[in-house]
């Protein structure tokens, strides 16, 4: 079940992020939150795009690459499958 962009936002200004701060976006998808983050956070802060599907993480590599975004990173949940298991 996706949210709708308001609730996402609603949920992002409770959480108040700072310029600076690390955020993990589990089940991150395309990337559809990363905008919305990357203002929060700023240049210095970090964003980590979790997600299942290495399809949905190309996705959203690529819109950070298009973004010029440097301080996002990707992994696959199945990396943390194997750590932890």
């Amino acid at each position: 079940m996706a949210l709708s962009p308001a609730k996402i936002r609603h949920m992002l200004d409770a959480k108040q992020l700072h310029p600076g701060d690390l955020v993990v976006d589990l089940c991150c998808g395309s990337g559809q939150n990363f905008a919305d983050l990357q203002r929060r956070v700023g240049p210095y802060g970090r964003i980590i795009g979790v997600d299942i599907s290495a399809g949905m993480l190309d996705v959203a590599s690529v819109l950070v690459a298009r973004k010029g975004w440097e301080n996002f990173r990707s992994r696959s949940s199945q990396h943390f499958r194997r750590q932890f298991a």
